[in-house]
């Protein structure tokens, strides 16, 4: 220390935590550094009329800011158990969305110097987020974003799922943002036959996870959560037998992780391609996130609003437990864990009623009209509809057995729910063409009401 310090002899309570606490700063020095990777970790949407200059000066405003206003300073607890937490500045990176050079992502490291515990680690999110200036739109956390937690069990190949077009209309597409696929599960070369194939720009680029392999889609879920709800919509395309282009997007990895900046460049990408529909089986708790709820916008408005690109969203799960065989099919309820509204929220698929969102199709399964499936959420304000399994060779209640699956596994969740409307419609929008108001959709396919409304918007259900 450069200045000495003189403490009277009155005050030796003073005298003796200054000791301390400056030992607690030396041992510091000498203990193991702990890294929190991306501990700052931002979504920065620019406005429209920003060009390449200045979302450049922005960025490295907003740099400047993790640098000089992040967090960085000495914290002590009452054993003197101190820790030194700064920023690593050389870990600060820049990512930008492929397809929309307005979505960047910026992240940074936290070092931790010292013994503190997970508890004193500073909450992530690095405090205040800066408005980042006029030019950008929105600086605010990239949320992460999974696939519904669920039951999902595979095991050996028994039989590929069988994929016999008689022919493919080029003019629709049906864009799976999700894990990806697997084609060894499917019938070949149908599935290949059907693949969407790309067109300018970045036309192979589909992976929204790895910049180092931006062509691959290639499903490497374990569970195969992609290519499960791939099949279960293809298979509500197989009576008429006339089928769309499939747009496979991975935006998820292989734990079925993935984030609010992933997703909104799929999404983005899907639009700029001209997708009819795109099938969400995924989504987050929480506050609506201002860019991803920018880019669900840009698809209701893609056509002037005359014909919005229908998302068809999950509603979600109850994740507070362990999702039990015997249960998925029971009569008990479960109504505390998976009722939304009040403040607990499934994005995107809330949005359609708290954002006013004009093309959100949400999805949760139903036992029968008059139970909810045990650990899929539900709402009479928030959710479109509820499909009813019926109980034949490929499904079962609340289940889903995809043409590819042993026989004694299954698939449980809102998120296989979701391909069955998304299928249906897609189906109906191949005969019938689109439509400037998603509620023509689910009548057109035979949704139904009942007088119980307790699970869907209106009673709506659809029987599978």
């Amino acid at each position: 220390m450069t200045n000495t310090m003189f403490v009277r002899s009155r005050t030796p309570r003073i005298t003796m935590a200054v000791i301390f606490f400056v030992l607690a700063i030396i041992s510091v020095s000498c203990t193991p550094t702990r890294r929190v990777k991306k501990w700052i970790d931002w979504n920065v949407l620019f406005e429209p009329g920003a060009d390449s200059a200045g979302r450049a000066n922005a960025l490295k405003n907003i740099r400047r800011f993790i640098i000089d206003s992040g967090v960085s300073g000495i914290k002590a607890d009452s054993a003197y158990n101190a820790y030194v937490f700064s920023i690593d500045s050389t870990s600060i990176q820049t990512e930008f969305c492929f397809c929309d050079t307005l979505l960047h992502n910026i992240s940074a490291d936290l070092i931790i110097y010292g013994s503190g515990n997970t508890q004193q680690t500073p909450p992530k999110g690095g405090g205040p987020i800066p408005s980042g200036g006029e030019l950008v739109r929105e600086v605010s956390n990239n949320t992460n974003v999974n696939a519904p937690k669920e039951n999902s069990l595979t095991g050996a190949i028994a039989k590929r799922e069988i994929v016999r077009p008689i022919s493919v209309n080029d003019s629709f597409i049906l864009a799976i943002i999700d894990t990806g696929i697997d084609s060894a599960l499917f019938e070949q070369p149908g599935i290949t036959n059907i693949l969407w194939q790309g067109t300018e720009p970045f036309p192979q680029n589909r992976n929204f996870v790895s910049a180092a392999n931006r062509t691959s889609f290639l499903d490497d879920d374990r569970e195969k959560h992609g290519s499960a709800v791939a099949a279960i919509a293809i298979e509500c395309l197989q009576e008429q037998r006339i089928y769309p282009r499939l747009m496979i997007l991975k935006a998820f990895d292989a734990n079925r992780v993935s984030s609010n900046f992933s997703v909104s460049c799929a999404i983005k990408y899907a639009i700029i391609h001209n997708a009819t529909l795109i099938n969400a089986s995924w989504g987050y708790y929480g506050q609506p996130q201002t860019v991803l709820l920018d880019y669900v916008r840009q698809a209701a408005f893609h056509h002037g609003g005359k014909t919005p690109i229908p998302i068809i969203a999950a509603a979600g799960n109850d994740t507070s437990q362990t999702h039990v065989f015997p249960n998925i099919c029971s009569p008990q309820s479960n109504e505390l864990n998976t009722i939304l509204g009040r403040s607990r929220w499934y994005f995107p698929a809330c949005y359609g009623s708290t954002q006013d969102v004009p093309n959100i199709i949400s999805v949760t399964g139903l036992r029968d009209t008059l139970h909810q499936c045990y650990y899929q959420n539900f709402s009479a304000e928030l959710i479109s509809v509820g499909v009813i399994n019926t109980n034949n060779e490929n499904r079962m209640c609340c289940a889903y057995r995809p043409g590819y699956m042993p026989v004694d596994k299954i698939m449980e969740g809102s998120s296989f729910a979701t391909p069955v409307i998304t299928g249906k419609v897609m189906a109906w929008v191949l005969q019938h063409g689109l439509r400037s108001n998603v509620s023509e959709y689910l009548r057109g396919i035979g949704v139904q009401r009942t007088a119980s409304a307790r699970f869907t918007i209106a009673g709506q259900y659809f029987i599978y």
